[in-house]
């Protein structure tokens, strides 16, 4: 038998579960490296709220993790403050982790809160739900449904869910409107 052939599995075995293993006995590293990545996450939305050269330090922002997709979770990210919020909602933004960055995926304007994922999908992703009201329209939950390449980025342009189906609202998403402050 060919004693290289032997090797391999051992090597694929080292890759697979060394890391694991020194995470176990270094836990205040693995620690680090969580608490880093989240330091990412705000290093990246004060990039992105800051592309214009001004820093609202009234922006605050708060996250949750949502399974979205048959891929990776995303983070839901509901960002609010004086340049982020009117009288019709804040802003939202759906965030794909890249690497060590975030790509956006969907960003909502006048996204308010509960926000809530639904069991039913839409072209392979979970239908979401958000109230609308202010700016002049009336009190409604807008069912916003994927169409194979974003979700409507504003919800009062999104159809009106049925009364039939407000009883099974899916899961309230964990975000809150004052969140964390952006620049600490």
């Amino acid at each position: 038998m060919n004693s290289l052939a032997l090797k391999r599995p051992a090597r694929k075995w080292r890759k697979a579960i060394l890391p694991a293993v020194t995470c176990i006995w270094a836990i205040p590293a693995c620690a680090a490296e969580t608490a880093k990545g989240s330091e990412t996450l705000q290093v990246f939305l004060q990039k992105y709220a800051g592309a214009d050269g001004f820093e609202d330090r009234t922006t605050r922002y708060s996250v949750a993790q949502v399974s979205i997709n048959n891929g990776p979770a995303m983070k839901l990210v509901y960002l609010s403050g004086q340049s982020w919020c009117g009288s019709g909602g804040c802003t939202a933004l759906l965030l794909k982790e890249v690497g060590m960055t975030f790509k956006i995926v969907n960003k909502f304007t006048l996204a308010r809160l509960p926000i809530h994922v639904l069991p039913s999908t839409t072209k392979g992703w979970h239908d979401m739900t958000m109230p609308v009201r202010g700016g002049g329209v009336s009190d409604r939950v807008a069912i916003l449904r994927y169409n194979g390449s974003r979700y409507p980025g504003n919800p009062s342009t999104a159809p009106t869910l049925s009364s039939s189906k407000l009883e099974d609202s899916g899961t309230e998403l964990s975000l809150q409107l004052s969140g964390e402050p952006l620049y600490p």
